[in-house]
């Protein structure tokens, strides 16, 4: 690891010298061999857990599609993530990341703001991790939705083609402890859409 105090050139070399250790297509990597888990086993495992009257509503909602399955079902994708190559870059992450767990609510000083939503399995993790679950959700939703594969694709280039630009504007143009606190203003973005219609620019 190296510390959000270093500059940014030091930042920069840092990741650089990483993919000696695994190559950016490296996390594109899935072998089903290095599966030595049993699926069905961490369901009935994490079930005990769980109040018992409620476990048939879970698991009815999680047989209803491969997505609602696939949102019901964290560790089992976890146990999966393990297996995957990493960079050893750890942060605090959500543990949960699909795009039903993020939307819109009020910040404390009154914005609308737009982030994700829900940190029951945040736990400090493979930053990785976070971004192979959101993509994941979008494939996976997008077909709920009659969207074609090829939509879907686009969606998930999309996604990780904005995280990597964002990723970089953080790096270089904010400081690290304000990083943590980057959000989306809604009332921003929701004034540059209304900007970039007909009714919009003749208000301007």
């Amino acid at each position: 690891m190296i510390a959000v105090t270093e500059t940014l050139r030091n930042r920069i070399r840092f990741g650089q010298n990483l993919r000696h250790k695994l190559k950016r297509s490296d996390q594109s990597l899935w072998k089903t061999s290095l599966r030595k888990h049993d699926p069905v086993e961490i369901i009935f495992a994490t079930n005990r857990d769980r109040i018992p009257e409620l476990v048939p509503i879970k698991m009815a909602r999680m047989a209803v599609s491969p997505f609602g399955y696939f949102r019901g079902n964290v560790p089992v994708m976890a146990a999966d993530l393990a297996t995957l190559p990493r960079t050893g870059i750890e942060v605090q992450i959500c543990g949960d990341a699909h795009v039903r767990n993020l939307g819109a609510f009020a910040a404390l000083d009154g914005r609308m703001i737009f982030d994700l939503n829900d940190f029951d399995e945040t736990i400090r993790g493979p930053w990785e991790w976070d971004l192979k679950r959101l993509v994941t959700s979008l494939v996976l939703a997008g077909r709920q939705a009659h969207h074609s594969d090829n939509s879907c694709r686009d969606a998930v280039l999309t996604c990780v083609e904005t995280y990597r630009a964002k990723a970089l504007e953080l790096l270089t143009e904010v400081k690290p402890v304000i990083e943590t606190r980057a959000k989306v203003n809604l009332d921003d973005w929701v004034a540059s859409v209304i900007a970039q219609t007909p009714i919009g620019r003749n208000i301007a």
